[in-house]
């Protein structure tokens, strides 16, 4: 696991994620409007690549305001909650293929770092903090957080209602 140094870490600003992925789209925007009412910290945000989808034109408008925010692209092929909350094989949980690290600039965020190659030096160039990053990070299908887990392992009891 990679560990951003302590001294860069004040740099980096707030992490905002949404836990649960409750509602799938919410995390691009809801992170636009927190780099933007405090545009002297450093935002990063980590979402899935199924969420971003919905509403990765956003992107455009980290731009706009000339926002230095660090996005990572969590690339699992779908939509991994509702893979963990019902039939993990039906087609509705995967997702069209995107060259990730191709959208900032085709949304017209030029000045951008995009990658989905070595992350040791994504990281470097991240934690530098002189231009925005947008870095896709590809997951196998099923790899899930704990908290994940533990609601897909507690499924029957969240929807016994």
């Amino acid at each position: 696991m990679l560990r951003w140094p302590a001294s860069d870490r004040r740099r980096v600003g707030e992490l905002w994620r949404q836990t649960l992925w409750g509602a799938i789209g919410w995390a691009t925007p809801a992170a636009f409007g927190a780099a933007v009412a405090d545009p002297g910290r450093r935002l990063v945000l980590v979402t899935g690549e199924g969420s971003h989808q919905l509403t990765v034109q956003e992107i455009t408008q980290f731009g706009r305001r000339g926002l230095k925010s660090i996005i990572f692209v969590l690339n699992n092929n779908g939509y991994l909650i509702e893979r963990l909350c019902k039939d993990p094989n039906i087609a509705y949980n995967d997702v069209a293929s995107r060259n990730y690290s191709e959208i900032p600039h085709a949304l017209g965020c030029q000045d951008w770092y995009t990658t989905c190659g070595e992350l040791d030096k994504a990281m470097d160039v991240a934690g530098a903090g002189d231009v925005p990053a947008y870095i896709e990070i590809v997951t196998d299908t099923y790899a899930a957080s704990p908290l994940s887990m533990k609601l897909h392992e507690n499924i029957t009891t969240l929807y016994n209602a």
